[in-house]
């Protein structure tokens, strides 16, 4: 990335506290403005200029990690837990990434923010910033928080090597996640994982049950994919606003979701 391309977030007063994303690819003199659902954001971190994290709390303060692997064209939930505010995100590589916030929550992720696992924490107090910092052959992380009127530092420290060599992983188990944006116009993106190589339908179907459109129907490897669906039918003609139903089927799962288009 250079000195053109920059990310910031935050909450928007006096608008029902929800938060927004702010763009930048030409230094800071004009702002793109993207509004999220009923979140308010604490901070931002991009490895690459496709994948990105941002990470706060929505009104009903669970904690909230967005992940994007467009460079920001859609943001995806990753990770849901009540009651944790998170303040901070640092990415370290295109697979690895910490996010930090209220009671002592270390979350991590080794798979490119598709998953965020809870680790565990010597303290129930509040972190509010993670760093990096490495040389040659050592990466040493920092979290910095407090902890009643105490303030608390933790340090980790791991070979740079190990890092870069760890292999990419892949998901343990089959699923198909909620289409993002949704609602949507004109386009939304639909996420899903296989533990390993299986032949995948994703079908659009209608209210009525009627085929709209046939998205896949092939041998996908085992991984983290994604589909976009422009809102047309099998003859690319544009469909009308309402509800449809993406199902997802493989030899061994079946699973369909809701998707609103709205013109």
């Amino acid at each position: 990335m250079d000195d053109s391309f920059g990310w910031a977030v935050g909450e928007r007063k006096n608008i029902f506290d929800t938060g927004i994303i702010l763009h930048t690819n030409d230094g800071g003199n004009t702002w793109t403005a993207q509004l999220p659902e009923t979140l308010i954001l604490g901070a931002v971190d991009f490895y690459t200029p496709q994948f990105g994290v941002a990470v706060g709390t929505n009104v009903w303060w669970e904690s909230v990690v967005l992940v994007t692997w467009d460079g920001g064209q859609h943001w995806e939930d990753q990770y849901y837990d009540e009651g944790y505010n998170l303040h901070d995100v640092a990415l370290i590589s295109e697979h690895i990434g910490w996010a930090v916030g209220w009671n002592g929550t270390i979350l991590h992720t080794t798979n490119g923010g598709h998953t965020w696992n809870r680790v565990s924490s010597p303290t129930t107090g509040l972190f509010n910033k993670v760093i990096f910092v490495e040389d040659d052959s050592v990466r040493v992380g920092y979290i910095f928080g407090e902890n009643g009127d105490n303030g608390v530092l933790l340090r980790s420290e791991s070979p740079i090597t190990a890092i870069q060599s760890a292999p990419t992983s892949v998901p343990t188990q089959v699923r198909l996640g909620s289409p993002y944006p949704n609602p949507f116009n004109p386009s939304t993106t639909i996420h899903y994982d296989l533990p390993k190589a299986a032949h995948v339908s994703l079908r659009v179907y209608n209210l009525q049950g009627q085929l709209i459109a046939t998205l896949l129907n092939d041998t996908q490897p085992a991984g983290y994919h994604q589909v976009l669906w422009d809102g047309t039918d099998q003859f690319r003609k544009p469909v009308a606003s309402g509800v449809y139903f993406c199902r997802m089927v493989t030899p061994n799962y079946t699973k369909t979701v809701k998707m609103m288009l709205v013109r």
